[in-house]
């Protein structure tokens, strides 16, 4: 997707952070980046409970 974006034509004129547009579409992948960055701990977090509950004695638990 963000190639079309900045390879439309052939040309990046206009099409960088340096624009009202630009501006928004970096703003706008941002803030689905910060929306997904949720879950993704969250499961990260879940997954190393559990493994630290399955191996109490393992190298997980000790950090």
């Amino acid at each position: 997707m963000l190639s079309v974006l900045f390879t439309a034509d052939g040309d990046t004129e206009g099409r960088g952070t340096t624009t009202p547009g630009g501006r928004l579409v970096f703003h706008v992948f941002a803030a689905v980046v910060e929306f997904i960055r949720e879950p993704i701990v969250q499961g990260t977090d879940e997954g190393l409970d559990v493994a630290r509950a399955a191996a109490p004695d393992s190298a997980a638990r000790r950090r």
